[in-house]
This record gives C-alpha cells, sequence and structure tokens, in this order.
C-alpha cells in the first residue's frame, strides 16, 4: 500500500511538472532575453566564470573591457551575474530551480586584447568554445560540457574533463599543458611545442598530434593502451607524460585531426 502511495505521488509530481512547463511555454514564457553588459579589467589578476547550462563562447575582442553579449529564452537560465571583487572579475550564470529546462542560453564573452593574466572556466552541461585568445594561465573544468579550445596562446593550460569530448586545436606555440579526463575522449593538436605536456586520458582515451622531429621525450607511465607512432629529434627540451587509462591514448606526428 505504501508502494503504491509513492508511485502515486511521483506520478503526479511528474504530471505537475510536465502542466505547468507546457503552461509556461503557452504563456510566451520562451519570450527571448538579451544579454548586454561590460566590466573594466583595470588592476585585474583573475578571470573566474562559471556556468551550469548552455552554449558560452569566449573570444579574444579589440575592445578595451570585458563584454558579455547574447541571449536566453524560456527557463534555461536566469541572465548572468558580472561583478568585480578585489583584482578578480566574476561571472555567473544564474539559473532558476525548476527542475524542467526549456530554451537555450548562448553566451559571447569577449576578453580585451590586452589582457593577458588569469582565466578560470567552470562549466556543468552545455558546449564551451574558446578561441583566439591570448593567456597566461588558463584553468578549464568541465562536468558534462563538450569543449573547443581553437588557436590560443598561454604559459599554463589544464584541463579537467569529465563525461564529455573536448578537442584542443592549438595552431601556434603551446605551453605547459595539463590534461585530466575521466569519460570524456580527448584530442590535441600541436602546431609547435615548448612546454612539458602531461596526458591523463579517461574511458574513452584520446589522441594527441605533434609536430615530426620535435624535441620532446615521450614518457608511457601507463600501460598497453597507450600507442606512441611519432618521430621525435635526438634534443629533448621538453617532456610528454603520458598515462592511459581504460581507453587508448594514440600519440602521433603523421595525422590531422579535424573539428
Amino acid at each position: 500500500m505504501k508502494k503504491l502511495l509513492i508511485i502515486s505521488i511521483i506520478i503526479v509530481m511528474a504530471y505537475s511538472s510536465i502542466v505547468n512547463a507546457q503552461s509556461s511555454l503557452e504563456g510566451g514564457f520562451l519570450n527571448m532575453q538579451n544579454i548586454k553588459k561590460s566590466i573594466s579589467i583595470e588592476n585585474v589578476s583573475q578571470i573566474e566564470a562559471k556556468f551550469t547550462i548552455g552554449r558560452i563562447t569566449i573570444y579574444e575582442s579589440n575592445n578595451e573591457m570585458i563584454e558579455i553579449t547574447g541571449s536566453i529564452s524560456g527557463n534555461s537560465s536566469k541572465g548572468i551575474e558580472l561583478k568585480k571583487l578585489g583584482d578578480t572579475i566574476y561571472i555567473k550564470q544564474k539559473v532558476g530551480y525548476f527542475p524542467i529546462k526549456v530554451g537555450i542560453t548562448r553566451i559571447f564573452i569577449g576578453i580585451p586584447v590586452n589582457y593577458s593574466n588569469d582565466l578560470a572556466i567552470k562549466q556543468l552541461t552545455g558546449k564551451l568554445t574558446i578561441k583566439n585568445i591570448d593567456i597566461d594561465t588558463l584553468n578549464i573544468n568541465t562536468s558534462a560540457a563538450t569543449t573547443l579550445v581553437d588557436d590560443i596562446l598561454f604559459e599554463n593550460f589544464n584541463l579537467k574533463a569529465g563525461s564529455a569530448s573536448s578537442n584542443i586545436n592549438l595552431k601556434r606555440k603551446s605551453g605547459n599543458i595539463f590534461v585530466n579526463s575521466t569519460i570524456g575522449r580527448v584530442n590535441i593538436n600541436i602546431k609547435e611545442i615548448s612546454g612539458d605536456i602531461n596526458f591523463e586520458g579517461g574511458t574513452m582515451g584520446g589522441k594527441l598530434v605533434i609536430p615530426k622531429n620535435a624535441q620532446v621525450e615521450i614518457i608511457n607511465i601507463g600501460n598497453k593502451n597507450c600507442k606512441i607512432n611519432a618521430h621525435t629529434s635526438k634534443k629533448k627540451n621538453h617532456r610528454i607524460i603520458i598515462k592511459a587509462g581504460v581507453g587508448k591514448i594514440k600519440v602521433t606526428d603523421k595525422e590531422k585531426i579535424n573539428y
């Protein structure tokens, strides 16, 4: 009898959520909300951004201030909070408590070309794209968000990936790289190596494409799931440490990754 009562309550709650979502749609809940905010980077050494859901794009801008633009529809999120405390700028997505998310969030963040300090991004779900920025240290932490990093410069790059895939396309010099994935596949394409690389793969493994005759030492500290097929120089200026998990990691100088 108790089990039947519990099941009935769950059904009623689920039905009520669906009805509320439909009522919201009928009431014009999907009206578009435009986002436009800006803030000065004067005396700023750190930018921290936190997102729960949506398509987030971070790019290099010719403006002197950080500019945030985009749009929100439905209840996908409630807006963007932007503030400066001390030498840090905080960007945070505001999300409601309604369990069923309807609509799309698209946010574009322009980082001034003259900002070259630290950037930290944390995203739960959705898609994260970072392109054409020149930064000191870039930290990315994702749970179930796909990630694309394209044509950036950095001294240090740290990626902690969850269940979704990550694609890293470095068309210029690369600094120090640390990648750790629990499940999602990670593909990395590097044109010129100028730092150490530590690649810890997850369940889906990944691929690392390096230049031919790169001046690196490749060290496999994992298991037989690491396959190395790359010709390197006798001169060893940097180290590549590979630790494969369940998934296979391939290191090569003969293939290109299509994004």
